[in-house]
């Protein structure tokens, strides 16, 4: 799990996710139910079940901290793969 994240209110249920790209530095966010984010990050809930619907690539940069892009960066052969 990434362990730099900055948690910020979005609303009374949700909470803005945000750190940097362990790839390219640059600031990433994903913005999440508190209660997933409790169950993932205090109570080790797997992480497609707490968070059903964040995309593969959202769930990515929580696991590892690799955003989208970072994600391009590191496998381009793959990104170009997916792409077709």
């Amino acid at each position: 799990m990434v362990t730099k994240l900055t948690a910020t209110s979005v609303s009374k249920r949700r909470i803005r996710l945000t750190g940097p790209c362990v790839v390219t530095g640059k600031l990433y966010s994903v913005v999440v139910e508190k209660e997933a984010a409790t169950n993932y990050f205090k109570l080790g809930m797997k992480i497609h079940e707490a968070f059903p619907n964040l995309s593969l690539e959202e769930r990515e940069f929580l696991i590892s901290g690799i955003s989208p892009e970072g994600w391009n960066k590191t496998f381009p052969q793959e990104a170009d793969s997916q792409a077709s």
